[in-house]
């Protein structure tokens, strides 16, 4: 598979298997797959994954996502670094946003 076609196969796969059920705002994954889609010219995919941000991930954490996916990846950090940003959409107790994303 060529580079191009792999961002956009790996974008899909992770709009649609992983973004649905994160928890925590995976800004680096974002920030590099935006990045793969924009390099190689992958419009569709790349307005494709803008949607799952604003539609799919948690309300909580979209705002860094939005960051990273425009490629502002220090500002989506900061937004995450931030005291008393809490997940009031998560199940259970309002849950503290962890500093970092999946390992």
């Amino acid at each position: 598979m060529h580079a191009p076609a792999a961002a956009g196969a790996l974008s899909a796969c992770y709009r649609s298997l992983a973004l649905p059920f994160a928890r925590a705002a995976d800004v680096d994954v974002i920030a590099h797959l935006s990045a793969a889609l924009r390099n190689a010219q992958d419009a569709q995919e790349l307005d494709q994954l803008g949607d799952a941000i604003n539609v799919v991930a948690l309300g909580s954490t979209r705002e860094a996502l939005r960051e990273a996916f425009a490629g502002r990846p220090e500002n989506a950090q900061e937004i995450l670094r931030e005291e008393g940003v809490t997940d009031p959409t998560a199940p259970g107790p309002s849950r503290r946003l962890p500093s970092r994303a999946c390992h």
